[in-house]
């Protein structure tokens, strides 16, 4: 996964707010997950919802003719669910996706693992948290026995690389003191076991700099918490555009 950390949580974590959809009367939960934003589900307005939405987004991640919806669906869960769904959030992650695997369901995994920091995030789960952690190592997924390759990834080994990324931003996401923390001792485990194993100098600067965006970000996210990271990030997309 070739792209960087800062760039991934602005275009998977939601940055855009729409002033008139706010302003209008809350749409149905199925219509909210049903619609396309470029830029991941609204974060901002995903709160809006509550625990009351919690069994129409469940009923939706079950129903295989709705797997198109389950990557907005799954984020969603994690943002407004409590802490007694996270049992269904990590059945959701680690299920058998059948025969009929499409890419939705796959890029509803991803997002999964890394909505995993909202989940955090306002719930506070440690058990979460830990879950996450243990998903940093990607020999991780092998032993959870995860199946499923579709055609996001050609190796188990390759998507297990890239489940471990989103778990990276997943714990960025969270802005947990502990997470950072998990991650700055993560980043320094894996750049020393890189250079034993004698990984490529450019591999070895890809993983770093991406370990040091998401501990940026999430350190931003510690400290101003993530309504306001969203409305700063809001804030820069916007000035940039006042410059071209």
């Amino acid at each position: 996964m070739n792209i960087s950390m800062k760039k991934a949580i602005v275009t998977f974590s939601a940055l855009v707010m729409s002033a008139s959809s706010m302003a209008a009367e809350l749409m149905s939960v199925n219509e909210f997950v049903s619609k396309t934003y470029i830029q991941g589900l609204p974060y901002e307005e995903a709160l809006q919802y509550n625990e009351v939405h919690v069994p129409q987004l469940k009923a939706i991640l079950n129903d295989y003719s709705q797997s198109e919806l389950w990557p907005n669906t799954i984020v969603m869960l994690e943002i407004i669910g409590d802490k007694e769904d996270l049992g269904d959030i990590i059945r959701f992650i680690e299920r058998d996706p059948g025969d009929e695997y499409s890419i939705a369901h796959e890029r509803a995994k991803n997002a999964a693992i890394y909505g995993l920091g909202y989940f955090i995030n306002h719930t506070k789960s440690k058990k979460a948290l830990r879950y996450l952690v243990a998903s940093l190592d990607e020999e991780t997924w092998t032993k959870r026995n995860v199946r499923g390759l579709g055609k996001l990834h050609k190796t188990e080994g390759e998507r297990n690389a890239d489940f471990s990324k989103y778990a990276m931003l997943g714990l960025a996401l969270s802005g947990e003191y502990e997470a950072i923390s998990e991650l700055k001792r993560f980043k320094s485990r894996k750049t020393l076991k890189m250079q034993k194993a004698g990984k490529a100098k450019s591999q070895q600067t890809r993983f770093e700099r991406i370990a040091e965006t998401a501990l940026d970000e999430g350190g931003k996210i510690n400290k101003k918490g993530l309504k306001a990271y969203y409305k700063q990030q809001h804030q820069h997309e916007h000035d940039g555009h006042d410059h071209h």
